[in-house]
């Protein structure tokens, strides 16, 4: 069974929300079984998902290969969506499309299911399949993006990755405080410190 190439306890969940932590994978994600390792830590797959879709790597070791490519090529996409979004500037073309062709497959495998009081969302029994990672992940960028939330998409200021602001007044500038907020600031007093 192909093991993660990459140690995933080295990575930070400071997106605020399941794809933008994805998009800030891109120096951690080399395999497919690493897209899983990782997906399991995002809680966007359970144990016992992970578990069936680990061994469908030994059955289909060049559809696995397939599917993690695509899910590589949906992040950039999907990280070109947002910078251009974030910057007031106009959405390419191919960029969104290559994300609504993934956005298309997503939806095919949700059914809207009653609850007691409303419907929600609900994945098919048979989506468990190399690209639900992927699905998960897509399905929380089309929230978003879909969402009121778009608007508190923001890079940081040190290591540009991607967060979502959930501060009050929309005035966060660092994916993480403890990390680069810290690093920003002990910067900062270093320069005055030598003036």
């Amino acid at each position: 069974m192909e093991q993660p190439t990459c140690d995933l306890n080295t990575f930070r969940f400071d997106g605020g929300i399941l794809c933008l932590d994805f998009v800030n994978t891109v120096r951690y994600l080399q395999s497919y079984a690493d897209l899983l390792g990782w997906s399991q830590l995002a809680r966007a797959i359970t144990p016992e998902e992970g578990g069936q879709l680990h061994r469908f790597i030994t059955i289909y070791p060049t559809k696995s290969a397939t599917a993690f490519d695509e899910a590589v090529t949906f992040r950039e996409s999907f990280q070109q969506v947002l910078l251009h979004f974030i910057n007031g500037q106009p959405i390419p073309n191919a960029e969104l499309a290559a994300c609504n062709a993934v956005f298309t497959q997503m939806w095919a495998n949700l059914d809207l299911c009653p609850t007691e009081s409303q419907f929600a969302w609900s994945w098919r029994d048979d989506a468990v399949g190399l690209r639900y990672p992927l699905w998960k992940i897509a399905h929380s960028a089309a929230t978003l993006l879909a969402s009121d939330d778009a608007t508190r998409i923001k890079t940081c200021e040190r290591c540009s990755w991607f967060f979502l602001d959930t501060s009050r007044n929309r005035s966060r500038r660092w994916c993480s405080m403890e990390i680069c907020g810290n690093r920003t600031k002990a910067a900062r007093h270093y320069r005055k410190s030598q003036e």
